[in-house]
């Protein structure tokens, strides 16, 4: 039986919410980021339903914070805010209306920590520094400031220093997250509202969860050599001219020898720790030191393998003997969802990285 879907659009402030039925919708998820999702409308359809609540098209969606999300077989896979609202001229007597919205983390894009006065942190928890950073900034203007995000998981990770002036708070955590440094940490702020840390990373096996070419609908296999490569990194920290500091983290012979030194520079300026540096380099190391082989579009659908099977950050099979992946374990990286039309099966494309 097809999973049956919803896309509610709710005003948190009322309590009132409204059903939408967009022409074609879809959403992406990704490690250490918040989603993103658009939704294509009919506006004139939606102008029908307004009328009948006694409102309008731009009242539901654009007059004040409004919350949106996608629930599979009554269980929410997408969750987040409107960010923009477009309409355009569509056909004859018609009108398109497109729909953007955003995970609660992507609100934090716009809040700033160190107001004026440096925020300092001291041989403090990474993942203890990304709550405080997201909890004082629901704090600092309340009410007007409060998301209604929670503290959830709440691993021990690694202690580090920072100094904040006049800095993003989105910038901040994810500089703190795997997307940034070695031994850093996954988040995520899920369904449930709840702000989650996960150490050293997000995901489970899933091994029996196997993609080969019966079960995806397409992909495409890239192996990068040269120009994603790199096998020693200098990280750049303060300093000027000569007196700059800095950390050169190299990659061991076996991965120097095939082909060659292969150097790169990264900027951290504004990072004091040396540990900080090194960890930076080693995790550009880590996913550059190798050629890069991306399995970057496949695509499968929500029968052959279900939505539910498998979540962001799991551990997956890959079977394609012919490319030298004999029941290889991936890692899912990235996760789209789509839906074409309201009657069709949903599309799902994955980004696959190695474990």
């Amino acid at each position: 039986m097809a999973a049956v879907f919803e896309v509610i659009v709710k005003d948190p402030s009322s309590g009132k919410f409204w059903e939408l039925l967009p022409k074609s919708y879809n959403f992406t998820e990704k490690l250490n980021a918040e989603p993103i999702a658009t939704f294509n409308l009919s506006f004139d359809e939606v102008k029908k339903m307004a009328e009948r609540n006694n409102t309008t098209v731009l009242n539901i969606f654009t007059s004040a914070l409004r919350e949106i999300w996608i629930s599979r077989n009554g269980t929410k896979i997408f969750y987040g805010v409107i960010s923009d609202f477009d309409v355009t001229p569509g056909g004859i007597g018609e009108r398109n209306l497109v729909v953007k919205a955003m995970g609660f983390f992507g609100l934090f894009k716009k809040r700033l920590v160190g107001k004026g006065t440096t925020t300092v942190y001291t041989a403090t928890d990474a993942g203890d520094i990304a709550w405080d950073l997201i909890d004082d900034s629901q704090l600092s203007d309340s009410p007007y400031s409060a998301y209604g995000i929670t503290q959830g998981a709440t691993p021990t990770t690694i202690n580090r220093d920072r100094q904040y002036l006049f800095d993003s708070v989105y910038d901040s955590i994810v500089r703190l997250s795997n997307e940034n440094l070695e031994n850093g940490f996954d988040f995520d702020i899920d369904t449930t509202k709840a702000f989650n840390v996960y150490y050293p990373t997000k995901g489970a096996n899933k091994l029996t969860v196997v993609f080969d070419e019966r079960t995806m609908d397409s992909w495409k296999y890239r192996k990068s050599l040269f120009t994603e490569m790199v096998n020693s990194v200098f990280v750049i920290g303060e300093g000027f001219n000569e007196e700059i500091n800095y950390q050169n983290r190299v990659a061991g012979t076996g991965y120097r020898t095939p082909f060659g030194t292969l150097e790169e520079k990264l900027d951290a300026r504004n990072t004091t720790e040396n540990a900080t540096l090194q960890d930076k380099g080693d995790r550009r190391l880590l996913d550059a030191r190798d050629p890069v082989i991306t399995l970057d579009q496949v695509t499968h659908f929500d029968n052959e393998i279900l939505w539910s099977d498998y979540n962001l950050g799991d551990t997956i099979v890959v079977n394609m003997p012919d490319l030298d992946l004999n029941n290889a374990q991936r890692r899912v990286v990235e996760k789209s969802f789509s839906m074409e039309t309201p009657q069709s099966i949903a599309k799902i494309s994955v980004k696959l990285k190695t474990t």
